[in-house]
């Protein structure tokens, strides 16, 4: 039986996946050419250098050149890749306008966004165009549906509530105040926290939310000194925690309760993973002091520690190029990329239902800097473990430390 072109360009990139599949990648060439003698790929990427999630979203950026940068040397002249790069801003309005340019200029194929407000606003668009994403950090709830071609490379938040939930049993909290940012990812964590924390017999004192666009947090911790003082009438101080649902503000929330008169320094604070491992957070030390002094916990989706040689070069790599510390969803954008890539040679970018079923085979296959990646129904990644950091000063200098891990096969804090 004669193979037809097709045929023999889908056996040409098994054999390549066979290969990618074994080799590590820790290159740093430059940025990807417009060869187009081999294998052309377009891909766009939604990326948050600037606005609300910069703090993850630029290092991810230039996790995003260094994956191109090693996907030219690897692949050589018989892949190319050509990304167009937009920044959203943070901004699920911008996400839109350029999630639309994109699939005006014919790109159906798309990593990014970051956040969960600027995906759950192009959700709709994505669906209705058959496009694809993939979105490095998207994690609310509510956008884990299982009729769209979205995946997403971090787990939803109910295993972090599950995480949370297990490291605040362990800590005998018995009652917490719930503050969050008035977003999509916020309402959500929150919903699912405050449902969760009572399930376990323990209480949720008092909430309070805030706009995201706030500046000034100074009434914001007025209310949480007269809420806590309240607390504190009713539990002791180790049974009592602060929960913060934050972005990047954590370090003006934090900033402002360590130099209010009150107790909110006595009791423990918890945050989220949209502040752990934060380089611009650790560089406001009054910030970092307090965090320190309050053993703020952060929870993250855990690095497989059997891929440390691949997320340390990228954290190099990224260091080198920005002063920014990577985190897991930096690696998360690299393989990202590299998952695209690789179930684009196997697939048709334009089918998106032939596309997403490679997607889910490559992930399965694939060992990378975040390790592992396999998709529940919903397109979700499905973790093994969470990691909790907090802030420690080590020889003058404060650094996120990596304190506990939460395994959801044993349900075990340790």
């Amino acid at each position: 039986m004669r193979n037809s072109p097709n045929s023999i360009m889908k056996i040409s990139a098994f054999c390549l996946l066979i290969i990618f599949y074994t080799v590590s990648c820790d290159q740093d060439n430059n940025t990807v050419g417009a060869d187009t003698n081999g294998h052309l790929i377009n891909i766009g990427f939604l990326s948050a250098k600037s606005g609300g999630a910069s703090h993850f979203g630029l290092p991810a950026f230039y996790a995003y050149q260094y994956a191109t940068n090693a996907l030219a040397e690897y692949y050589g002249e018989n892949v190319s890749i050509n990304s167009t790069i937009m920044d959203t801003q943070s901004d699920k309005d911008i996400c839109l306008e350029e999630l639309m340019s994109l699939k005006q200029q014919g790109i159906n194929l798309v990593i990014g966004p970051f956040t969960s407000s600027e995906l759950s606003n192009v959700r709709e668009f994505a669906k209705e165009n058959s496009m694809i994403l993939i979105s490095p950090s998207s994690v609310a709830r509510s956008i884990s549906l299982s009729n769209d071609y979205i995946f997403r490379m971090a787990s939803d938040d109910s295993y972090q509530t599950e995480a949370m939930l297990q490291l605040l049993n362990r800590d005998n909290i018995k009652s917490i105040i719930l503050i969050w940012r008035d977003d999509v990812w916020g309402n959500d964590l929150a919903g699912l926290v405050k449902s969760g924390f009572n399930n376990i017999g323990r209480v949720v004192f008092d909430s309070l939310k805030y706009d995201p666009s706030t500046e000034d947090y100074t009434s914001i911790i007025g209310e949480l000194v007269t809420k806590s003082d309240q607390m504190l009438n009713n539990y002791t101080a180790s049974e009592c925690a602060i929960y913060l649902l934050s972005f990047n503000e954590a370090e003006s929330i934090l900033e402002k309760a360590s130099v209010s008169i009150s107790q909110l320094g006595d009791i423990k604070w918890y945050g989220s993973s949209a502040v752990s491992q934060s380089s611009p957070f650790l560089s406001n030390l009054t910030a970092a002091a307090f965090a320190m002094q309050v053993g703020f916990l952060c929870p993250i989706h855990g690095l497989d520690d059997n891929a440390q040689d691949k997320y340390t070069a990228i954290n190099s790599y990224v260091e080198s190029q920005s002063g920014l510390s990577a985190n897991i969803y930096s690696f998360n954008t690299y393989d990202a990329l590299w998952l695209a890539v690789a179930a684009s040679l196997i697939s048709d970018i334009n089918n998106p239902e032939e596309f997403a079923a490679s997607l889910r085979k490559t992930g399965s296959s694939y060992f990378g800097a975040s390790g592992r990646v396999l998709f529940n129904e919903a397109g979700d990644r499905i973790p093994k473990t969470y990691d909790f950091f907090g802030v420690e000063n080590a020889n003058g200098e404060y650094k996120w430390i990596r304190k506990a891990v939460f395994n959801f096969g044993t349900g075990i804090v340790h």
